[in-house]
């Protein structure tokens, strides 16, 4: 998944691999982890939001990961050095029950307050863990006693420390950080040598300091003068975009920092490790993913000849994607993070939904670009269709109503919900073939962000409508959560292009990941087909119809649609005659 902070490379001296950070829940109900947000409520109180143009400020707020008290509690002291004097007390129960002192105790005297964080944490080889408070938001009598510790090897949990300044009463509310963490290389500081050197001998540093030194002043002048294209400008950018005064754009500049959230991997007791991470490291030959000849399909439909492609009933087989021993993506891909398995994240999402209405959660977020979507293992292109073909698109399906697939009689939720590819052929060649063509580029862009090694294959595609009043309840596209067969348990990923965006609601919420899409005209949203990106479809409440047009990919070449592939009609042929 797309991270947009630096990555060190593997082999750098003591550096194995990438800071993966396993964290082991040592009980069933163990703290909240969430990335760390870039705001602080003292730089929010500027009228003018002011604090954030320090950009080094923003990035640092965001650097790591939080863990949240469970419960609201207060600590006082009396100002001694014994153990007693100091008192921590719950101001509500534990979640779980458990007694407070296996939370937050007094341990150390000096008026220092212990907090457990419920996990044992584990980092790679040369890698260590950073343990502090939350950067740049100061607390009230209290500050944080910062560690690091050797995380590569420990077996056993750390404590996270607060120690109070002075005799009073200190209050940790219920959701407030109180252990910051995050990775950091042990070896590159032990080779690291600090080196003094004169500015001026080094002459492409100070041509450039010089540079932005009477830049500087040059701005400050103007702003004392009162020149209103200065005042308009309010302040100079250039580290902020990451651009000289010449405007010279700095490669690798990072100004915004969006961290990965937790996955919870936990499995109950009785069910055996997925065998997901433990695949071969077998890589294979990408094979030639064929491209329709939209030229033959479009000859068929003006000659009479174009048949529709046989829809065979549902057959519940195991994903070939999970076989073990074949691997069909390259090492790095966000295929070797996602656990599609059902886990609690999924049952909590859908505890936030209430007749296709969001509850969000203090945690849900909003994501509102491909890269924010990439973090999540999404496949999201912006543009994919123009706004000319969205229109053309959605004029022929609303010309052709007529046949509008009825589906009364085995599933009326999607009755007189969509046109099939194949019916549009019939009638309006020129927009099935602009359908297939963007399915194919979309095909594409699956197979590329997903690093895959073996092609994949559209199994339908179809533009469906959703009145204002429609949603759809969480689903995954490929398992049922009771565990009964799903239909199309052959899907590996699924895919959305959206053809309208004049409607309100209708938003993509994910479950698991917490997270809230809203489409774009033109927009490709391509994901997984299991329970990490299990989804719902939120109530269109207002505005027009909302228009998409839905794919699904699969790497079993028999469910391919021979409209879309025409080699792998075989295929199809023999598993429907089989």
């Amino acid at each position: 998944m797309n991270d947009e902070s630096p990555k060190l490379q593997p082999g750098q001296p003591g550096v194995e691999g990438p800071a993966k950070l396993k964290c082991f829940a040592i009980n069933e109900h163990p703290c909240e982890l969430v990335p760390a947000p870039p705001e602080r409520a003292w730089m929010d109180a500027y009228s003018n939001r002011h604090p954030y143009r320090c950009l080094p400020l923003s990035i640092a707020n965001s650097h790591g990961w939080l863990v949240l008290m469970p419960i609201p509690i207060e600590v006082e002291w009396t100002g001694l050095t014994s153990m007693e004097s100091l008192t921590v007390r719950a101001l509500k129960p534990m979640p779980d029950g458990r007694p407070l002192e296996h939370f937050a105790r007094s341990n150390f005297g000096h008026g220092i307050v212990t907090f457990h964080t419920d996990y044992i944490f584990q980092t790679p080889p040369g890698w260590d863990l950073l343990c502090t408070g939350p950067f740049n938001s100061p607390k009230d009598n209290c500050y944080p006693l910062t560690g690091i510790i050797e995380t590569d090897w420990l077996p056993y949990p750390f404590t996270m420390n607060w120690r109070i300044m002075k005799p009073g009463k200190v209050v940790f509310e219920e959701g407030e950080a109180f252990c910051f963490i995050f990775p950091i290389p042990k070896q590159s500081l032990i080779d690291t040598q600090p080196e003094i050197h004169r500015l001026r001998d080094e002459t492409e540093l100070h041509r450039q300091h010089e540079q932005f030194r009477t830049s500087r002043q040059d701005f400050l002048d103007k702003m004392a003068a009162g020149d209103e294209g200065a005042k308009k400008q309010g302040w100079q950018r250039y580290y902020f975009t990451g651009k000289h005064p010449d405007g010279t754009r700095v490669e690798g500049h990072m100004n915004k920092l969006r961290l990965k959230d937790p996955v919870d991997l936990r499995r109950p007791a009785d069910q055996a490790p997925s065998m997901a991470a433990d695949l071969g490291g077998l890589k294979l030959k990408p094979a030639a993913a064929a491209k329709p000849d939209f030229s033959l399909l479009l000859q068929g439909a003006a000659t009479g000849t174009a048949k529709p492609a046989p829809r065979a009933q549902p057959i519940a087989v195991a994903s070939p994607s999970s076989v073990a021993g074949e691997r069909r993506w390259l090492e790095g891909s966000a295929l070797d993070y996602i656990d599609n398995k059902q886990s609690i994240l999924n049952v909590a999402g859908r505890s936030r939904l209430k007749d296709g209405i969001l509850v969000p959660s203090p945690h849900t977020r909003r994501i509102a670009s491909p890269e924010e979507a990439a973090e999540y293992g999404l496949v999201c292109v912006e543009n994919m269709l123009s706004a000319q073909e969205c229109t053309y698109l959605s004029d022929v399906f609303h010309r052709h109503k007529d046949m509008l697939y009825s589906a009364k009689d085995n599933d009326p939720f999607w009755n007189n919900r969509f046109v099939w590819l194949h019916d549009i052929l019939k009638v309006e060649p020129e927009a099935a073939e602009l359908m297939a063509a963007a399915s194919h580029d979309a095909r594409e862009a699956v197979a590329s962000f997903y690093k895959l090694t073996a092609p994949i294959y559209s199994d339908i595609l179809q533009i469906v409508q959703w009145p204002v009043g429609m949603s759809m309840p969480p689903h995954a596209d490929q398992a049922n959560p009771n565990g009964s067969p799903h239909g199309m348990a052959y899907r590996d990923f699924g895919g959305i292009t959206y053809l309208n965006d004049d409607y309100e609601g209708g938003e993509l919420y994910l479950t698991a990941l917490d997270v809230v899409i809203k489409p774009k005209r033109g927009m490709f949203l391509g994901f997984t087909a299991g329970f990490h990106h299990e989804h719902a479809v939120l109530k269109v409440t207002s505005g027009n119809t909302r228009l998409t047009m839905p794919t699904f990919y699969t790497f079993d070449r028999s469910h391919a649609n021979p409209l879309l592939h025409p080699d792998a009609a075989e295929a199809v042929r023999a598993r429907l005659q089989g």
